[in-house]
């Protein structure tokens, strides 16, 4: 049997999707006679508007990238073409002996009949034809069970065959041919199956498309079988019924893959009036300078639909008032300049898929409590889909929620690594005081520092930048953001005056080593030392920490790694409000010399620990033998121990602790010393025009008590 799966578009006006294939049926019951045609599948279909609106296209015709509105009622028509010997067509099939009173005279055949189309049947009939065709292969005679069968496969197309019987081959004789096929057309909105109809009929789907975005509408047949069938010519019905002959090709049915012919009408779902769409992705709060009660919240929203804009804002608790920021009175009403906006941002385009900042003015109303939502609407530019759509945003500013919030001291002049105590507090919408939410500190501004601890109430807090630098440390929470000015000098310029130093600065070790570092502390620039010291690695380093002092610590190193070991140092008298002491650093790098290899044995510049040289290296054992056992070794020549050695001599040192016997390809070992006793096992080569030795060391041990037994 042979099977060429082909893939290939048609021509058609249509611009359908064709599945073709070669088959080659054969006849079940007798090897030797085929039908061999080619055959193709293709669907199509028409999408039309049923009811609803269409934003562009053509609704009688719509075609890939229109665009409708959703809800809209769609109609799918779909025709299909199943052709057989489109270009290629052969057969052989069976001709009846002749009979002691009749022999029928065969027909020429004519040329081949192209282009002809697939006869669908339904799946009852299709399976009998089936079926019969496995278990029996053909129709003999005409009788009432045989006209009926072949009734269900008329008309058949006159084509050339050849006949073989007894006597021998006679070609290009006319023969009845038809393929026959069962299957399903289908109508699918992207996975969703809209109607199937069992072929022939093809039917048409109404089906409402709500669901925004790209809706992809195919037909397609599925679930696809065919088989094919010959009846021999002439028929002889009338004269001879005996000699009818229908001759069933059910076997070598072409692999058909369950959906073929698909044919796609890609089309655009668009929400009425367009998609509104828009999200909250930052918000922030500012207070008046001089009214307490007047709030600036600034929000920046994303567009995740269509062209909208921002028409109104409202608040859900009658304790607020709530309206767009009037950027004119900005200043007037206590902000700061650096804070006005120069426009609200309400009734602007924002695009699709762009942000855009909108400002709202908050007042506290007399008895204000709790706090209340923000409800912000929108509405598409755009009129399609039968006008614009609109929807809204909440915004929560709820009782819970950081509003503003205060850092203590909002400003401070300490040196680089003083640790300082910053304290934090937030309030609601109505000025009520809450507990702020997180941990969210960081210095900015021109500076960097580092925390020895930090929560929702304080920071310990050390600047790491030069003297004479100067920034802000921040704090954020929910909506909240408050800020320190922090001037950064050095440790004596400082009211502290605290500083700390880690004897070495730095250390590069291997895993495993141990290194002592010393805590040398000074207060007013005398040596001091601190009521109490902590110690942590930060940064990534690994390791271990012991003898914590207040005068120092001893590291033992992990793998390898970077990172520092950081110890702050506490004063609580004489203390300086907020300023508690200073931290001091050490950078450790482990694994900074690589993996060294320590060698030893023979010359210290030839030989590694195993024995292994730059020339060769021995494997196999022994590592740890015993009296008497024996065993075999390899050697490899190269300094990658991957090159052949042309030769070897083997030895054994001291001389008669083992007996050593081969040559390049190996060598076979016994061990004649005692145990406890130490030796090597050497192999001296040549490889490559090289030469070199090489050895392997062992120690004699005491074999298992099992081997006593």
């Amino acid at each position: 049997m042979k099977s060429k799966i082909l893939f290939s578009v048609l021509l058609l006006f249509s611009a359908a999707f064709a599945w073709s294939t070669d088959t080659y049926f054969t006849y079940p019951l007798v090897s030797g006679y085929y039908v061999d045609s080619d055959l193709t599948l293709t669907t199509d279909f028409t999408l039309s508007l049923v009811s609803g609106e269409v934003a562009e296209g053509n609704p009688s015709n719509l075609q890939t990238g229109d665009v409708v509105c959703s809800g809209a009622v769609l109609r799918a028509t779909p025709t299909y073409n199943a052709k057989w010997a489109t270009s290629d067509f052969s057969a052989k099939s069976l001709y009846p002996s002749c009979a002691a009173i009749y022999c029928p005279s065969m027909i020429s055949g004519g040329p081949v009949q192209n282009d002809n189309d697939v006869s669908w049947l339904s799946s009852t009939v299709f399976n009998e034809h089936d079926e019969w065709g496995d278990d029996y292969g053909l129709l003999f005679g005409w009788d009432a069970v045989s006209q009926n069968m072949y009734d269900d496969l008329t008309p058949l197309v006159n084509q050339p065959v050849t006949y073989k019987n007894v006597t021998g081959e006679y070609p290009d004789k006319r023969a009845g041919v038809g393929i026959y096929c069962k299957g399903d057309m289908e109508i699918v909105d992207g996975t969703s199956v809209k109607s199937s109809n069992e072929m022939p009929s093809t039917g048409s789907a109404d089906f409402a498309v709500t669901s925004t975005g790209t809706h992809g509408i195919s037909t397609r047949l599925s679930d696809t079988e065919c088989i094919a069938a010959i009846v021999k010519h002439p028929l002889d019905i009338s004269s001879h019924p005996g000699f009818f002959r229908l001759y069933y090709f059910s076997t070598g049915q072409p692999s058909i893959p369950s959906a073929v012919g698909t044919e796609t009408i890609s089309i655009t779902v668009q929400e009425s009036g367009g998609a509104c769409n828009f999200h909250e992705t930052d918000v922030e709060a500012s207070s008046s300078l001089s009214d307490e009660d007047l709030i600036m919240i600034k929000v920046t929203f994303e567009n995740g639909g269509d062209p909208i804009q921002i028409t109104d804002v409202s608040s859900s608790s009658a304790d607020f008032t709530v309206s767009e920021f009037p950027t004119l009175l900005c200043d007037i009403l206590g902000f700061p300049p650096s804070f006005c906006p120069a426009s609200n941002g309400f009734d602007e385009d924002v695009s699709s898929g762009g942000t855009h900042d909108v400002y709202v003015l908050v007042e506290r109303n007399v008895g204000a409590s709790g706090g209340t939502v923000l409800t912000f609407d929108a509405q598409t530019v755009s009129g399609s889909c039968g006008g614009a759509a609109t929807c809204s945003e909440d915004v929560d500013l709820g009782d819970s929620v950081p509003i503003l919030c205060e850092i203590d001291p909002d400003e401070l002049t300490y040196g680089t690594l003083e640790v300082a105590e910053f304290l934090v507090y937030c309030e609601n919408l109505a000025g009520d005081g809450i507990s702020c939410v997180g941990d969210d500190w960081y210095f900015n501004d021109g500076i960097s520092g580092g925390f020895v601890e930090k929560d929702n109430t304080h920071a310990w807090a050390y600047p790491t930048s030069s003297p004479g630098s100067s920034g802000t440390l921040n704090y954020e929470s929910g909506i909240a953001h408050c800020l320190s000015d922090i001037d950064v000098v050095s440790p004596g310029d400082s009211p502290g005056d605290y500083e700390c130093e880690l004897v070495p600065s730095s250390a590069e070790l291997e895993t495993g080593d141990t290194q002592a570092f010393v805590l040398n502390c000074f207060h007013e620039g005398s040596a001091s030392e601190p009521d109490s010291v902590d110690y942590d690695l930060i940064d990534g380093v690994d390791g271990s920490l012991s003898g914590e002092s207040t005068s120092g610590v001893d590291f033992e190193a992990g793998s390898d790694s970077t990172g520092q070991l950081r110890a702050f140092a506490y004063w609580s008298i004489p203390g300086d409000d907020p300023i508690m002491g200073a931290v001091a650093l050490a950078d450790i790098t482990i694994g900074a010399g690589g993996n060294e290899t320590n060698e030893t044995g023979g010359d210290d510049d030839d030989y590694y620990d195993d024995g292994s040289s730059m020339h060769c290296k021995i494997g196999g054992g022994p590592l740890n033998p015993f009296p008497g056992s024996s065993g075999w070794l390899t050697v490899m020549c190269g300094p990658d121990y991957d090159i052949p050695c042309a030769t070897a001599d083997w030895d054994a040192e001291p001389p008669g602790i083992a007996s050593v016997s081969g040559d390049e390809n190996g060598a076979s070992y016994t061990i004649n010393g005692e145990p406890q006793e130490s030796g090597k096992i050497w192999a001296t080569v040549t490889y490559d025009g090289e030469s070199g030795d090489c050895f392997l060391p062992f120690q004699i041990g005491l074999p298992d008590c099992w081997e006593f037994t």
